[in-house]
């Protein structure tokens, strides 16, 4: 194929002249890059307000796609201005945090709705179509670095010239490359008229992918789904921590997935894909359930507050998809940038806030439990020394819900309210107020063969115990059932960690004696076992205390 050399030149000239300010944010960007990589402004400032670079960029390039002719024009030209910022804020904080990524997430949402297209055929041809510019202009980048590196570094290893500047050379091409040739080759590939866009195609490769591979895999992943489902009804148990993010990302694939199907030509399991609303109604009680019930643990972080809005959005997906009428993408979009702006730029109800006002709300209770929480407010050291690997479990959450405020907000404020400006002070601090005895994790022994019964007038020996569908049960003799309570009871008395699932040891009193209080009872057991799960497996008991 004959490559117009003048052809390209010109059309080159052509996309420089009709976006002027998305070329002036790549040299804005290109400059930043130089004068952070020559010390000249301070790198610990600088050096990640290269990552706004894409927002920046996307910002430029919807006002001149949506403001193309008149008196709004003026609007895409004073975007311009926004090549500043990079040099007059310390985005450092901002773009390690879950804004940033929102931020993004709300850029994509708003290149999807720009055109408006509710035919959801359109809407996804008109999205694969920059997903494959992208993913070309990418290439064509990398294969001009790669190319420009093997000419540069050859040319220095065999002339034995420039041997100090390797490091400056693949520096300033990567810029170059990445910085000021990857926008305009994108913005070369992007100058399609619209009809050639929206009559997007995908290759039969990409058809066989997701026929035969990505739509069985999902329809499997369903149907592990719904037997566990079956298996925490029966029973009756809570579903496990990280199941949340598991359903997530197995709704948001289907999503996708579904919306690939729009660009097959003979599509398969199209039934499966038109009745997913009402298959995924079930796991979608799982992610609630299981969200819901870890915030109510451990409180909101500016992760699950997040979550929590994904959540929201992948349900209003699934409920508009029920209906032929609201089945858009389009919609979705429009959902997606609305949440998520909401929880990510209005700081009263911001995902960030919500999860400081949630943890200082747990590191108060926490502080109190542990008579830590001193009348001025400031932590104090207990008035004991705590021995048990509950309380230690307490303050291990204490370290972190301090920590995590201490990421979030300014140290300085930290230390003014509570006394210490981070996490690793406290631990310092307090630290040697909390200990205790670990035991293996397979099997726990009480030490010695003695127990107070002060407080319980009787006793019963005649008992034992069964451990079956996550519950204790104590019988006596002949099999009559005295007890039965769940074994989370018990886990959470061996300081089983529900954060990291595993077993940080057991509590260890005085008397040297496991027992667990339920009711008017006092169970006294001499061994706890666990499977190779860290589940208890087996609980023997000593004597059963009664009031």
């Amino acid at each position: 194929m004959k490559v117009n050399i003048r052809s390209i030149l010109n059309n080159l000239q052509v996309i420089v002249v009709r976006n002027p300010v998305e070329i002036i944010i790549s040299v804005a960007f290109f400059t930043l890059s130089f004068l952070w990589y020559e010390k000249i402004i301070s790198p610990e400032t600088y050096g990640d307000n290269l990552l706004l670079a894409p927002l920046i960029f996307a910002f430029a390039y919807l006002l001149n796609r949506v403001f193309t002719t008149g008196i709004k024009r003026v609007l895409y030209y004073l975007s311009v201005l926004s090549a500043a910022i990079p040099f007059l804020v310390n985005a450092s904080d901002w773009v390690q945090s879950g804004e940033y990524v929102a931020s993004l997430a709300v850029a994509v949402a708003f290149l999807a709705i720009y055109s408006n297209y509710k035919d959801n055929t359109r809407f996804v041809r008109n999205i694969l179509a920059y997903a494959k510019e992208l993913f070309f202009t990418m290439a064509i980048v990398t294969a001009i670095f790669a190319a420009l590196i093997a000419i540069f570094f050859s040319f220095i290893y065999l002339f034995d010239i420039f041997k100090d500047s390797y490091n400056d050379i693949a520096f300033y091409t990567l810029i170059v490359c990445y910085i000021i040739i990857a926008p305009v080759i994108f913005l070369y590939l992007n100058a399609d008229d619209e009809n050639k866009r929206v009559t997007f195609r995908i290759t039969k490769i990409f058809e066989t992918i997701i026929n035969y591979i990505l739509a069985p895999a999902l329809i499997i992943y369903t149907v592990i789904l719904y037997m566990y489902i079956a298996k925490i009804i029966i029973g009756w148990s809570l579903p496990k921590g990280n199941l949340a993010y598991m359903v997530f990302g197995f709704i948001i694939s289907a999503i996708v997935i579904k919306a690939g199907m729009l660009m097959v030509s003979k599509p398969l399991f199209t039934r499966f894909f038109k009745t997913f609303s009402l298959i995924a109604i079930a796991p979608l009680a799982l992610f609630w359930i299981g969200s819901l019930h870890r915030i109510s643990q451990y409180g909101f972080t500016e992760e699950r507050a997040y979550l929590i809005v994904c959540g929201a959005i992948m349900t209003l997906t699934v409920l508009l998809f029920i209906t032929a009428k609201y089945d858009k993408y389009l919609y979705v979009s429009y959902i997606t940038i609305v949440l998520l702006s909401l929880f990510s730029y209005i700081p009263a109800i911001s995902a960030k806030q919500i999860g400081i006002k949630s943890q200082t709300y747990q590191l108060k209770t926490l502080a109190t439990e542990l008579k830590m929480m001193g009348e001025d407010g400031k932590l104090t050291a207990p008035p004991q020394v705590y021995d048990d690997s509950l309380s230690k479990e307490k303050f291990e959450r204490l370290y972190d819900i301090y920590s995590y405020l201490a990421r979030q907000t300014d140290k300085n404020l930290l230390e003014y309210l509570y006394g210490y400006p981070s996490g690793g002070d406290l631990r310092t601090k307090f630290g040697e107020n909390f200990t205790y005895k670990e035991y293996n994790k397979n099997s726990i022994e009480r030490v010695e063969d003695k127990f107070s019964t002060a407080g319980y007038p009787w006793i019963n020996t005649d008992v034992y115990s069964t451990v079956a569908n996550d519950t204790l049960t104590v019988l006596g003799l002949k099999g009559d059932e005295i007890i039965a309570a769940p074994l989370t009871l018990l886990m959470e008395r061996l300081a089983f960690s529900a954060q990291n699932d595993s077993i940080t040891g057991a509590v260890f009193y005085p008397d040297s004696v496991l027992y667990l209080d339920i009711e008017n009872y006092r169970v006294i057991f001499s061994k706890i076992s666990f499977d190779k799960e860290e589940n208890i497996s087996k609980a023997i008991v000593k004597a059963l205390l009664i009031r």
